[in-house]
């Protein structure tokens, strides 16, 4: 494991992105890691089909105004499997917090991390050939310049519970893609839909969703619908 000590104001200041390989565990107390002007970059990239990997209790800023483009944490190419991204706090990315994206996205855990005012979206994830086993649990997203909580393209054995999306500029959690034998449970989200068009609180609606659960959440305010849901075999109560 590699562990990034802290320390009253102390900020490790990056130009390019921290690659991490397979096999790895990198951890903080909330250590700051801040992306230089210019360096247009993702702060923390997972490599290409990398497989157990561990970040958590990091502090990332991807200083946006002085970037144009970057993610928090992001996979691509290939994608990855197996990795568990805990308790980070990430703001400012011109892109998004979390992108766990690329060919393979299996068996990823994404909880307690809070991701505000990025550019895209707060929590992204999609597999171009798979994207199953996704955990999105506990997380806070808000003020992000796109959606809270996404999932795009095709996806099953997806959960997203207990999480918070308030103030985001599209929905603030669901799915734009199709999924299959998922839930989206106990989530809290409010006054999302704040962009052009207005968006909803909580979406997933498409004639190919099939099997998805949505139980005990809470939307108030939003410019869209509360909760909007569409598709087969769909379970909606309290």
């Amino acid at each position: 494991p590699v562990y990034i000590p802290n320390g009253t104001g102390w900020i490790y200041k990056i130009g390019s992105a921290i690659l991490v390989p397979s096999n790895s565990v990198i951890y903080s107390n909330r250590s700051k890691i801040f992306l230089a002007n210019g360096s247009n970059s993702h702060i923390i990239r997972i490599a290409n089909g990398a497989t157990n990997v561990e970040i958590r209790g990091l502090h990332l800023d991807g200083n946006k105004a002085n970037n144009t483009g970057g993610h928090g944490i992001a996979t691509g190419g290939t994608g990855c499997t197996d990795a568990r991204l805990y308790n980070n706090y990430i703001e400012s990315c011109e892109a998004s917090g979390i992108a766990c994206i690329g060919e393979t996205v299996t068996d990823i855990e994404i909880k307690g991390n809070t991701t505000e005012s990025c550019g895209d979206n707060g929590i992204s994830f999609y597999g171009t050939t798979i994207c199953t086993r996704i955990d999105i649990v506990g997380n806070k997203a808000f003020s992000n310049g796109i959606a809270g909580i996404s999932g795009d393209e095709t996806s099953s054995n997806v959960k997203m519970l207990s999480n918070s999306a308030w103030l985001n500029n599209t929905h603030g959690v669901g799915f734009l893609g199709i999924c299959v034998d998922s839930e989206i449970s106990n989530n809290i989200t409010w006054d999302n839909g704040q962009g052009t068009p207005a968006a909803d609180n909580i979406t997933a609606y498409n004639s190919a969703i099939n099997n998805l659960t949505v139980v005990g959440n809470i939307s108030r305010g939003g410019l869209n619908n509360g909760i909007h849901i569409g598709g087969n075999r769909i379970t909606v109560t309290g």
